[in-house]
């Protein structure tokens, strides 16, 4: 004899439950929670379904329950559907296509140390085919469940279980035909529950009905009439009852889905418990909605609890799925979903430069800023108040950068630099250029060493080279600013200056004034031009003559100032500081080459201490004179390589140098082309009202931390996707609001910045 296993041959399966949470969010409506009941009820499995063959086994499923819980304590209210493991991406589609803004996880059961010092039932009075109300545009009776949050204490507690049980449809049209049957008779609707109040009715009514019938024989007997008299037993019936006109409601009710459902109120307070439950008779209409205290105890994970059940409509099922929207969350308190969640686009799901962590669906999500070359070439400005996070995030960015193997250049000028010192401490040595302007070790000639004139060049290079510097030079002088802009007269003096110096190899401030204040180094300059350059600039060396000033023997004997003084007034300003002064009559040759530095990926920090330069005027000049450097050496590289490695430029606080506004203006639009990505910081936009429009038509990049306003907001409103001012007002703090220029367009989603280092 040998004994079979019975698991070998025949396996009952359960259902292993899950526990999903619901987080709401302030934008939150629950027009369609209909179509969750819906799907609830279709998930019923005939019984052919669940019992079947596989491989030599033969499977019986076992029934299963989905339940939706409403848990309140003290300062709070949380939402939980418990399913069957198996139904979960269903449900979760369902849930997100309904609920899209929710966050929707799946959790730990929270109803482990749930207390049951009180239960209570909560059913139907009538037969089921009556109707309770229900309204998809109202949140009745989420409304007044939730009022028990007023009165709850620490550690009170009160939950709400709806347990759904789905079943086949088949039969439900006779149990409706029934109860239809007894309204036209008149007969009771009340459900038979054994309860002192139902029996008590039961025997009046049944007293009545056997007077009723005496009444009747009687009238018999002595031949009375009584054929258009209403009986007793009606008539008393209609006054138990209140028996009216049915509603739409109940009437549509014969041909809808159905749900048999159990309702459970468990709480530490039977105040609670009656509250939660009293708040349930907002839906009364056909039907009505009684509880009571009952003394057995519940497991959450039954597939039934084994107390009143009620059969409802998926409508009405709606009322018992629903979550908080913005009043309801405000009004309570309630833990929500404060700002808006963006999906990342996945090319920003991957990268070296962080933006920070984002949060979708209760997902957590790294995002970085685009690799493509293009793309990661655009600028990116940092909006934000003090206290924000813009240092950190920008020393962040800068270790980034360092790890990518590319070159940063910060200029820093804000209180004791120290942005540039914290870069300092996670730089390489080897590749770390530190100057401070302010020591005599660091100084740097007003001088665009990066230009080299070599001798084997064609003509054109020199003069294309030549004009480059001349620009640069001229924003440079355009940056000491005095009062009237120099006139046009002036300019093309300049610029005459600045070309014919440079085609020869000068490159500083200096040999341009010189050039133009000392009549003997003019003329060195012209007679040292080769014929051939003498004839190219032909134009050049005639407008240089016009302030030649000739003695009466035509020999040339000084310098017509009244025709330059514009620019020798600046000149003597610039001159009249000593550090200034210093770094005019600086020797070039020791100037740092920044376009072997940024070729090399070094970490240029250049560094003006606010007591060092405390005036807005030397500001601005040490800025624009380190932004038109920058820009040379960038657009020399593009000159050279075809896809050169980026340049990070980082500019803490800019709006302090104005006139170097107007030179980004023209820089921002076409430094994408030389690897020149601008990275700037300021407090608020109306900052740099005059880069703005080159920022967004360049296709930059921007991030809108805490401290930013309405205003900053709606600069950007029209390319922001699906976020609000609220949001980022509702920001916590070291958040941003981005606004992410990638190669397939902008991107807006909200980030943790990432941790200082």
């Amino acid at each position: 004899m040998k004994s079979l296993k019975f698991s070998n041959y025949i396996e009952i399966r359960k259902p292993t439950y899950i526990f999903i949470k619901i987080t709401s969010h302030k934008s939150i409506r629950n027009f369609n929670s209909t179509q969750i009941a819906k799907m609830i009820a279709l998930t019923y499995k005939t019984l052919n379904r669940k019992l079947y063959r596989e491989q030599k086994k033969f499977i019986i499923e076992c029934n299963f329950k989905i339940s939706y819980v409403i848990d309140i304590v003290e300062n709070n209210a949380n939402f939980y559907f418990i399913i069957p493991k198996l139904l979960k991406n269903q449900l979760l589609e369902k849930i997100n296509e309904i609920w899209s803004k929710a966050t929707v996880e799946e959790v730990e059961n929270p109803f482990v140390d749930i207390k049951q010092d009180y239960i209570y039932e909560v059913r139907t009075t009538k037969g089921d085919a009556l109707s309770l109300t229900y309204d998809k545009k109202s949140n009745d009776p989420l409304n007044y469940i939730l009022s028990a949050m007023d009165v709850m204490k620490s550690e009170d507690r009160v939950t709400m279980i709806t347990n759904f049980m789905p079943r086949s449809q088949f039969g439900w049209i006779e149990e409706y035909n029934e109860t239809m049957e007894k309204v036209k008779q008149n007969k009771s609707l009340e459900k038979a529950i054994m309860t002192p109040a139902y029996i008590l009715k039961m025997t009046l009514l049944g007293a009545i009905s056997i007077l009723d019938k005496v009444c009747e024989i009687l009238c018999d007997f002595t031949g009375s009439e009584n054929d258009d008299k209403q009986s007793l037993y009606s008539a008393i019936i209609g006054v138990l009852e209140q028996q009216r006109e049915l509603s739409n409601n109940t009437k549509n009710k014969k041909q809808a889905l159905i749900i048999p459902t159990e309702i459970a109120v468990l709480s530490n307070k039977e105040e609670l418990c009656n509250s939660m439950s009293q708040s349930l008779k907002v839906l009364d209409e056909d039907n009505e909605i009684t509880y009571r205290l009952i003394k057995k105890k519940i497991n959450i994970l039954d597939y039934c609890f084994n107390i009143s059940k009620n059969i409802f409509s998926v409508d009405e099922v709606s009322n018992f799925i629903k979550i908080p929207g913005r009043a309801l969350l405000m009004q309570h308190g309630i833990n929500h979903i404060k700002i808006e969640e963006n999906n990342i686009p996945v090319k920003l799901q991957s990268g070296t430069k962080r933006l920070g962590e984002a949060t979708y669906k209760g997902n957590k999500i790294s995002t970085f800023l685009d690799t493509e070359w293009n793309s990661a070439n655009t600028s990116l400005t940092c909006v934000g108040g003090q206290g924000a996070g813009k240092t950190t995030f920008l020393c962040n960015y800068s270790a980034d950068c360092i790890k990518a193997n590319e070159s940063v250049i910060v200029l820093d000028f804000i209180k004791n630099c120290e942005l540039s010192e914290d870069i300092a401490k996670v730089t390489p040595k080897d590749r770390l250029v530190k100057i401070n302007l302010a020591e005599e070790k660091d100084i740097q000639a007003f001088s665009y060493s990066e230009i080299k004139i070599d001798e084997n060049m064609s003509i054109y290079k020199k003069l294309d080279i030549a004009s480059m510097q001349s620009e640069q030079l001229m924003s440079l002088i355009d940056a000491i600013s005095i009062g009237d802009p120099l006139s046009s007269s002036m300019r093309r003096l300049f610029n005459s200056a600045c070309i014919i110096v440079g085609v020869q190899g000068g490159s500083s401030l200096k040999n341009v004034i010189d050039c133009l204040e000392s009549y003997k180094k003019r003329k060195i300059y012209i007679d040292s031009l080769s014929l051939e350059l003498k004839d190219e600039l032909e134009d050049e060396i005639n407008t240089l003559k016009e302030i030649d000033d000739y003695d009466k023997q035509g020999n040339v004997v000084g310098t017509k100032s009244s025709k330059i003084s514009f620019i020798l007034d600046r000149v003597d300003l610039l001159r009249s500081n000593f550090k200034l002064k210093y770094m005019y009559k600086a020797n070039p040759n020791n100037n740092i080459d920044l376009k072997k530095c940024i070729d090399e990926n070094k970490v240029i920090l250049i560094q003006m201490r606010d007591n060092d330069f405390p005036t807005k005027m030397q500001k601005n000049i040490l800025v624009t004179f380190w932004i038109t450097k920058v820009w040379l050496a960038s657009q020399l590289r593009g000159s050279e390589q075809e896809k050169p490695n980026r340049c990070n430029f980082i500019i803490d606080e800019v709006f302090q140098a104005p006139t170097s506004l107007t030179i980004l203006e023209y820089i921002l639009v076409q430094a994408r082309k030389f690897a020149l990505k601008p990275v700037l910081s300021i407090h608020y936009i109306r900052q740099i009202t005059n880069i703005f429009e080159a920022l967004v038509t360049s296709n930059g990049s921007f991030m809108l931390m805490k401290g930013c306003t309405d205003d900053d907001f709606n600069y950007l409103k029209n390319k922001i996707e699906n976020l609000e001012y609220e949001d980022l007002k509702d920001m916590k703090k070291y958040h941003s609001m981005n606004l992410i220029s990638y190669s397939e367009g902008y991107a807006s989603f909200i980030t943790k910045l990432p941790k200082p280092i």
